[in-house]
């Protein structure tokens, strides 16, 4: 019954990386073919992916590394990881969005940890606006672990979904204990939306769907430094609806992702 799902929810998934990294163990994966050799074993259509250089080493230099070697992949989705544009490691926003959709790239990616950036209008408003006016999700990581003391700045979320409404905003790496802040941002804005496979919360999915709406779910793995067999089971053995799991499993992505212009 499961792998017949699987097929049915036609997996599209929204955190992906290629390229190494420097705590890799034995059997993982870093190349374009291992990815999708997992996609192909896991029953996974489609996948949004960044490259490991963006985060790790230098956005731009990551982001052209991607291009390279995801081109003539048609399964694969090229996600570029963003900058303010002060420190002249990236063009001004409307210069870059430009350079992304020629590219095919219809995704954007910040680590606010990672890199160290002030999540505040002050220092990223121009790159928000102009992202919103091309409709182009934006995916947060802020590399929340739950024994960390990193965690979302919240204000930020709810703010930044106030003042850009027409950008998509997809949290990502978000799991136990955000619920009291989680929930009230997501029923007061429809363009804030959660990628699930760290979202380990009992019934917490199915919770989602009742009380607020299924189309504010993505599904994602976090591979290759994530296993992707535990988000997959979640959404096939969630007792919600077939017509929520293909929304959450692929379907909410590809909406988003088509209503870039």
């Amino acid at each position: 019954m499961g792998q017949n799902l699987v097929e049915k929810l036609a997996l599209f998934d929204c955190n992906c990386m290629i390229g190494k990294w420097n705590t890799m163990q034995p059997g993982s994966f870093h190349s374009t073919e291992g990815l999708l050799d997992e996609m192909n074993y896991c029953g996974i259509k489609e996948a949004l992916v960044f490259h490991s250089l963006a985060k790790y080493y230098s956005p731009s230099v990551g982001n052209h590394t991607l291009i390279g070697q995801i081109r003539g992949h048609t399964r694969l989705h090229g996600c570029w990881v963003l900058l303010p544009p002060e420190t002249d490691e990236m063009p001004n926003p409307s210069s870059l969005v430009e350079e992304m959709l020629r590219s095919g790239v219809k995704a954007a990616r910040l680590f606010p940890t990672h890199h160290r950036l002030i999540l505040h209008k002050a220092f990223l408003g121009e790159l928000l606006s102009e992202l919103e006016e091309h409709r182009i999700p934006l995916l947060i990581d802020s590399g929340n672990v739950h024994w960390s003391d990193r965690y979302t700045d919240w204000k930020w979320i709810a703010e930044t979904c106030s003042d850009y409404p027409e950008l998509p905003i997809v949290l990502l790496h978000e799991g136990l204990a955000v619920n009291r802040v989680l929930y009230p941002c997501m029923k007061r804005s429809q363009n804030l939306h959660m990628e699930i496979h760290y979202y380990f919360l009992h019934r917490g999915i199915e919770r989602i769907c009742k009380e607020i709406e299924p189309s504010q779910l993505l599904f994602g793995t976090g591979m290759p430094i994530y296993a992707p067999g535990t988000p997959i089971m979640s959404l096939v053995y969630n007792n919600i609806d077939l017509e929520e799991k293909i929304l959450i499993g692929g379907e909410n992505l590809r909406r988003l992702l088509a209503k870039v212009r």
